[in-house]
């Protein structure tokens, strides 16, 4: 076992700790200020991911760090290896962090930015705010990046609409409804009985009764549903996904095409839609783009079995 003492120093130490270099003193100094902010906007169970050579981040902004085997990722090819950098991207992809700073520079510098790493995470990140960095006569910006909740808990939804591992659920924030009908054993009669008020929850009741009638080949009743679940919530793309699914199931391709395009315009994330557009364009000839899609939700969702297996049958 291995014990990290963590000592806070006084201000004296600080500031002698400050001044070692102009350029480390704006740095140290701009670790705090994003440090507060962070700390004043995260939420109880949030993590963050400093990347660079600045983990006092950490303290500063008081949440915790990712499972990444690391503390912090000091510049990409100074201290892990290949292997152990290819883990820690792995871990990444399970569970991006809530909040994403990069701070390099100092020592060393790598050739990763967020645009580069949010290429490779499957969920999206805004630039919330940003931090000025003063070094004699030049002027840097750090910005922080912060996770897309809303995104990120379709994608949580996804993986278990995908795999049925319920501790997928567990991590997604006002689930209550979805986590008693993953434990329902009659889940028709469930969304029969259940009382729900909201909109979004009655639009949530009719999309799984249309996925429940879908996959027992009902498909006018399943039609009604989605329906029924779009009027109460137009942006619902589940409910867009299933309508394509019987459109492509009734033989009208250019209808079920358009109903993919447009789940992945509401959800980017959607591997389900990128995988059935990649079916359809396979099949009116678009070789390159239909693997496009299949590469993509690859990327999003690399055990997805079912593009995995399309892929292979493109080659």
């Amino acid at each position: 076992m291995v014990v990290i003492v963590i000592r806070s120093m006084g201000k004296t130490e600080i500031d002698r700790l400050a001044n070692y270099n102009d350029r480390f003193n704006g740095y140290f100094r701009a670790a705090e200020t994003i440090g507060e902010y962070i700390k004043a906007h995260a939420q109880p169970d949030d993590t963050m991911l400093a990347w660079g050579n600045i983990p006092s981040l950490y303290l500063y902004a008081g949440v915790k760090i990712p499972d990444i085997r690391f503390t912090h990722v000091y510049p990409a090819g100074t201290i892990m290896s290949p292997k152990m950098f290819e883990i820690m991207l792995n871990k990444l992809h399970e569970e991006p962090p809530a909040w994403i700073v990069f701070m390099q520079g100092i020592t060393a510098r790598d050739d990763w930015s967020m645009p580069k790493l949010q290429a490779m995470l499957p969920a999206a990140y805004e630039a919330v705010h940003q931090v000025e960095i003063r070094v004699g006569k030049t002027v840097e910006y750090i910005p922080i990046y912060r996770r897309s909740d809303a995104v990120w808990r379709e994608v949580l939804i996804d993986r278990w609409m995908r795999t049925g591992d319920v501790a997928y659920l567990g991590k997604v924030t006002d689930n209550d409804l979805l986590m008693q009908y993953a434990h329902a054993t009659d889940k028709a009669q469930f969304l029969q009985i259940c009382t729900v008020k909201s909109d979004r929850d009655k639009a949530v009741v009719s999309r799984l009764q249309g996925d429940l009638f879908k996959e027992s080949g009902q498909l006018e009743i399943a039609e009604q549903c989605y329906q029924e679940a779009l009027m109460r919530k137009p942006d619902d793309f589940r409910s867009v996904l299933g309508l394509g699914e019987i459109a492509f199931h009734r033989g009208d391709v250019r209808l079920a095409l358009t109903s993919f395009q447009k789940v992945y315009e509401l959800h980017p994330y959607s591997v389900e839609a990128l995988n059935n557009m990649a079916v359809i364009l396979f099949q009116i000839g678009q070789n390159e783009d239909a693997k496009k899609c299949l590469l993509e939700a690859l990327r999003i969702a690399p055990d997805y079995q079912e593009a995995m297996d399309n892929l292979q049958q493109m080659q």
